[in-house]
């Protein structure tokens, strides 16, 4: 399905992006659109991507890129490629806005501490607030786009008694650029002027150029697709949970496994609760399919606040987790989590919470 959004003069467009070089990548033809209907549009940059010390090392031929102060040069050079990029679309400096959240870093944030994060993301959304908002999915399998889309959910929920958008897109960059089976997208049509702007301001990202060029130019496409009003969801086919239910007092989750190049080694299932006036919890449990029972800790601290019981094997099985630990929420998020690779097995995935 090809379509368009329909954009006025009274929208304002803003899209979150965990580097510079998504905004680009995800939505170079949406912005124009909207520049063109009279709309606003801004960026807010959660990170500057100062950290790909391969791809540093292949633009600057320098082999010792490990310092603070070589990862803050790097930095510097994409936050201006995106301004320049940014430029090409019609969009001026005081558009984007850099967080500077350490790259490769969001899950970190997510788990750990997140609620500096969604305290500023919500004000943002409130003293900004958007018609539209440009998130990345759940789905992505680059750990910081996915980690974020959960922040910025819990950002949106903490807004949601003040502002409400009238749209939210989901935007995929890492992975796949196929939408999950059973989830609506739509694809916005770009004209040939649009895909060319979009390819001039890709090639404003000269860092990334180096190594991926071919697919950094790939999404000079014809369209440009996204998801609409990502929601929670009881099962999905082709995510490592498949499906989630209720039984007996426990919240069960059945998982499918599949190591991947980008994603192997042991691992852990994440929880993050949310909502209702709470700050999130955040949980992990080891997933060891030999052992019948697997402690749940809570993050930060790593405290035990009691145990699931697994049944499966390698390729997969189900874990059931006691639910008052979970507390009273509105929004809860599963993940499991490899301990080796850049990407995931398979992103967040938005649960109905119990």
């Amino acid at each position: 399905m090809t379509t368009s959004i329909p954009l006025g003069r009274s929208d304002r467009v803003l899209l979150f992006a965990p580097h510079p070089d998504d905004e680009t990548l995800a939505a170079a033809g949406l912005f124009q659109q909207a520049l063109e209907s009279g709309a606003e549009a801004r960026v807010i940059y959660t990170t500057s991507g100062g950290n790909n010390p391969w791809m540093q090392r292949l633009y600057e031929r320098r082999w010792r890129v490990s310092s603070a102060e070589d990862k803050a040069r790097y930095a510097a050079l994409r936050r201006n490629e995106a301004l320049g990029a940014l430029a090409c679309m019609g969009l001026t400096a005081d558009c984007a806005m850099f967080l500077d959240y350490p790259d490769q870093g969001m899950t970190h944030t997510l788990l750990n501490d997140p609620e500096p994060a969604v305290n500023l993301l919500s004000e943002e959304l409130l003293r900004r607030k958007p018609t539209i908002v440009a998130v990345p999915s759940c789905f992505d399998l680059h750990p910081d786009h996915s980690a974020l889309a959960v922040l910025v959910r819990l950002a949106m929920v903490r807004a949601s008694c003040e502002w409400k958008p009238r749209l939210v897109l989901h935007y995929i960059d890492h992975g796949t650029h196929k939408t999950p089976a059973g989830i609506n997208d739509v694809q916005i049509a770009l004209t040939m002027e649009q895909q060319n702007v979009k390819r001039e301001a890709l090639a404003r990202h000269e860092t990334q150029l180096a190594l991926r060029r071919r697919w950094l130019l790939s999404f000079a496409a014809p369209t440009e697709t996204f998801i609409i009003n990502e929601e929670a969801r009881s099962s999905c086919e082709g995510h490592a949970i498949r499906r989630v239910s209720v039984d007996g007092g426990c919240l069960v989750l059945e998982m499918a496994q599949r190591a991947r190049p980008g994603a192997f080694g042991r691992t852990m299932l994440c929880l993050v609760s949310g909502g209702g006036g709470r700050q999130a919890l955040r949980f992990n449990m080891p997933v060891r399919w030999r052992k019948k029972t697997v402690p749940i800790a809570q993050f930060p601290e790593g405290r035990v606040v009691g145990e699931a019981i697994l049944s499966g094997n390698v390729h997969g099985g189900s874990a059931r987790i006691p639910l008052d630990i979970l507390q009273t929420g509105t929004v809860l998020f599963a993940k499991l989590e490899r301990r080796f690779g850049f990407f995931d097995e398979a992103g967040w995935i938005e649960i109905p919470h119990p």
